[in-house]
């Protein structure tokens, strides 16, 4: 029978999974990425297939996971609303749980409250990428976390099959992997250090044998693993965007109990067989994705671990001989879960209730269909095609070219991908081009020559959002003539 202290550490518990929903179904604005709308929708349709041709970097894993999400819950922003809030649940339900084992009851509330608080703060993006890296991290964490001799040995391979997933997420997860293994040589046991070792690597390799399978049976293996690999170098190459001043003290703030878990940690040699070190490695290895291109979303899987370790660190000083040390922490907290909790509610209030990248383009989606005759299986093509515009075929109905790629320099500039694009547009035109004329510098010369050359402006709006000027083209006929 729970003791009363046990019910309220449960009612608090659920107040905080009350509270994340709310305010990931209601308060807060977001981002709706290509990545859970469009390429899962595009995936699904006929005579589009990931890496023949749709091109994409991106692992196929959560594309897949998203475009199997699509049948049952066909409605976008539920969808990626919904599945957001059943992640971050689970979120807060895992990092309370291994807190309080760790540190005891109060350590797993502020773990729990901490993740509740920050995480609409770190996922400006719904259910993007980083999200599923967290979650599948966090699992791996609490499958396996210390290595002495009565850790049972199936629990490196079930947090190898974790990470595997995580790989297949995002290539970022290869740094968790790296962690892992650096973790388990660090405790000098080189016999079992190597056993574990193996089966941990075993239990990553065991996910991607039947994504092999599927990729080769298809044919897209070798241009898949290139997509995935040597072809995102431009990315590294061209993308960098570092953070601001702001976003630093913003990061600050947001770890402001790692250091002194930081210090403990590192000083207790013996418990680097534990969780202690594992979870310093694992916050670095979640925080690779912020680069070259810095957004915090991409934070996001580093979340949990955050918590995790602030909770720690507040438990360390917490019971410090110092009273004033321990009443600056208890103020510290509050003001931590005070900011997080109040940033989202000044997003909304300042910059409104938008779906950014999804809802500026639907009054688009709509004038376009007033005023072009597009017909079952016309293509129709929106330049730029980036984050901000992808989302726009979704919502005509209307497939892009055949041979679909994102219009980003480090995309669009490779020359053998813009070999591929520029052949199947002539070889498919679409019927319509709908160009977004504050953007026309983005578009690349090759594409806008094609365009120029087989195109003619048929109407033009003003939107009253970001999009601001468009300009339709309908597709010449022989004569050069646009049609009616």
């Amino acid at each position: 029978m729970k003791t009363i202290s046990e019910r309220w550490e449960l009612a608090a518990l659920a107040g905080l999974l009350v509270y994340q929903s709310i305010v990931y179904g209601i308060v807060m604005r977001g981002y709706l990425h290509v990545s859970v709308v469009l390429l899962p929708w595009l995936i699904g349709t006929q005579g589009y297939r990931l890496y023949e041709t749709i091109h994409i970097g991106y692992p196929p894993g959560w594309l897949w996971f998203n475009a199997w999400l699509l049948r049952p819950l066909p409605d976008d922003v539920l969808r990626v609303r919904l599945v957001t809030i059943i992640i971050a649940g689970i979120m807060i339900v895992l990092v309370w749980r291994l807190a309080r084992n760790w540190w005891g009851r109060p350590a797993g509330l502020v773990a729990a409250g901490l993740v509740a608080a920050w995480g609409p703060v770190m996922l400006e993006y719904f259910l993007y990428f980083e999200l599923a890296l967290g979650l599948l991290a966090l699992v791996a964490l609490a499958l396996w976390h210390q290595h002495t001799s009565d850790r049972r040995r199936q629990w490196p391979i079930a947090a190898g099959v974790a990470i595997g997933l995580a790989i297949l997420v995002k290539q970022h997860a290869l740094a968790i992997a790296g962690v892992y293994l650096i973790w388990r040589l660090a405790g000098l046991d080189w016999r079992g250090a190597l056993t574990d070792s193996a089966r941990f690597i075993s239990g990553v390799v065991q996910p991607f044998v039947p994504v092999v399978i599927v990729l080769a049976g298809q044919g897209v293996l070798g241009h898949g693993l290139h997509l995935m690999t040597g072809f995102n170098a431009s990315y590294f190459e061209t993308a960098a965007q570092v953070l601001d001043a702001r976003e630093l003290l913003l990061l600050a703030v947001w770890l402001l109990f790692v250091p002194p878990f930081v210090f403990h940690a590192i000083r207790q040699r013996e418990g680097w067989r534990g969780q202690d070190i594992l979870l310093l490695g694992l916050l670095v290895a979640l925080f690779v994705p912020a680069y070259p291109r810095y957004g915090r979303f991409h934070l996001v899987g580093a979340l949990p671990f955050a918590a995790l370790i602030s909770a720690g660190g507040f438990a360390l000083l917490s019971v410090h001989r110092s009273a004033w040390l321990r009443r600056g922490a208890a103020l510290a907290l509050a003001g931590l879960l005070a900011v997080g909790i109040l940033l989202p509610f000044y997003y909304r209030l300042r910059l409104g209730p938008v779906e950014t990248q999804y809802a500026a383009l639907i009054p688009l989606a709509e004038w376009v269909r007033e005023q072009a005759a597009i017909a079952p299986g016309d293509r129709v093509w929106i330049l730029p095609d980036i984050d901000a515009t992808g989302n726009f075929y979704r919502l005509v109905d209307a497939p892009p070219p055949r041979h679909y790629a994102q219009t980003y320099p480090w995309i669009i500039g490779d020359p053998d991908l813009q070999a591929i694009i520029l052949a199947g547009l002539a070889a498919e035109p679409p019927a319509y081009v709908v160009r977004i004329d504050d953007l026309r510098f983005q578009v690349d010369a090759a594409l806008w020559q094609f365009v120029d050359a087989n195109y003619a402006p048929v109407a033009q709006t003003t939107l009253p959002n970001a999009l601001n000027h468009i300009t339709l083209f309908a597709r010449v006929n022989t004569a050069g003539e646009a049609p009616p």
